[in-house]
This record gives structure tokens, C-alpha cells and sequence, in this order.
């Protein structure tokens, strides 16, 4: 935007304005005055900014396709773990009925990983420049090295479902199991909005 101004035949003074008008608020003060007395339009700057916008235009039609891809896949994913969980809920009087309880219990550590897949992937393509800002400061840092954060919130969920599995005939593992499915699908309807938000 600001090469467009630049580049139009108006005259100084409203350009500055017009330059000072996207300023970004916080951003480091900008002599416009001086910025547009001293540009001078280099031979391939047209090609360049031509290259850039097609480049822009690109990566906002593969951004746009994955979040319709998340879209879809959270629905699907919240539909069918919704349905699961109702299905599978845990009796306020559970006895030890190993065959229900294991079902159970696999049944969720199933659901918190493709859930906690999900959450990564919408987490690491809507936190990215462009996107939504993290709220967590800890998190905002970890998320500039996407590697490790993948690696690391896998190992994790792998660890928690192994222990789970573990100790699956017990009825405080069936309960946690349960109870951590239901809140990583609301947390994935929760992305599943938020890609439609940002498709509109």
C-alpha cells in the first residue's frame, strides 16, 4: 500500500498524509516528509512489487484452503467426538467392568490425539504472522521454533495416553480420560469458529 502511494502522481503533502494514515499503531515514528522527498522508483521496482503481490496472492490462497480444510475436518472431528464421549460417558456408579472400561478409555486416548493433532496444526497456521496473536507469553515464544513445539506437545499427549492406558481399569483414569476429551473438543469447535471467522 504504501508503494502505491508513493508511486501516484498526487502531490507530497497528500501522500504524507496518506502514508501517515497506515502507519501501524506502535510502530517506530517515520519521517514520511523525508521518505518521500528522497524515493526514487528504481527500473525494476514494478516487476518487483508485481512479484510480491503474486507471491502475497499465493500464500493467501493456500492459507485460505487450509482453513477451509480445518474447517471441515474440526466439524467432522467435533461431530463424531461429541458423539463418542456421549455415547461412552462414564456411570456416576462405575463398576469395574473391564471390557467397558478399556473401550472407554481407548475410545479417549484415540479422540486426544487426532484432537490434540488438530489443535497443533490450527494452532501453528493461525498464530503465524497474518493470524490470530497467542495470549500465552510462554507459548508465543515457543511457537517461533514450530518444530520443537510439535515435537514437544506430541511427546506429551504420547506420554499422557500411554499412562493412561496404563492405568485404565481405574475408575480416576476413566474419569480424567473422559473429562479431557470433552474439554480438547470444545477447544477444537473452538478453532473450527475461529476458522470460519477468518474465512468471512
Amino acid at each position: 500500500d504504501a508503494m502505491e502511494i508513493l508511486l501516484s502522481s498526487t502531490s507530497s503533502a497528500r501522500k504524507v498524509r496518506k502514508l501517515e494514515k497506515l502507519a501501524v499503531l506502535g510502530a517506530k515514528p517515520i519521517s514520511w516528509e523525508t521518505v518521500v522527498e528522497r524515493f526514487q522508483a528504481s527500473p525494476s521496482l514494478a516487476e518487483r512489487l508485481d512479484n510480491a503481490a503474486f507471491a502475497l496472492e499465493t500464500t493467501t490462497d493456500r492459507k485460505r484452503l487450509a482453513r477451509r480444510l480445518l474447517l471441515y475436518t474440526g466439524l467432522l472431528l467435533s461431530i463424531v467426538a461429541l458423539g463418542a464421549l456421549v455415547l461412552l460417558r462414564p456411570a456416576p456408579g462405575l463398576a469395574r467392568v473391564e471390557g467397558v472400561i478399556s473401550r472407554t478409555v481407548l475410545v479417549c486416548v484415540v479422540l486426544l490425539v487426532l484432537l490434540n493433532l488438530y489443535d497443533l496444526a490450527a494452532t501453528l497456521l493461525n498464530c503465524a504472522p497474518g493470524g490470530v496473536t497467542e495470549l500465552n507469553p510462554v507459548a508465543r515464544e515457543l511457537l517461533r521454533r514450530p518444530l520443537l513445539v510439535s515435537c514437544g506437545k506430541m511427546a506429551a499427549v504420547l506420554i499422557g495416553c500411554a499412562a493412561m492406558w496404563r492405568y485404565r481399569f481405574q475408575r480416576m483414569t476413566v474419569m480424567a480420560a473422559w473429562w479431557l476429551g470433552m474439554a480438547y473438543t470444545v477447544l477444537v469447535f473452538h478453532w473450527t469458529v475461529c476458522q470460519y471467522i477468518l474465512l468471512v
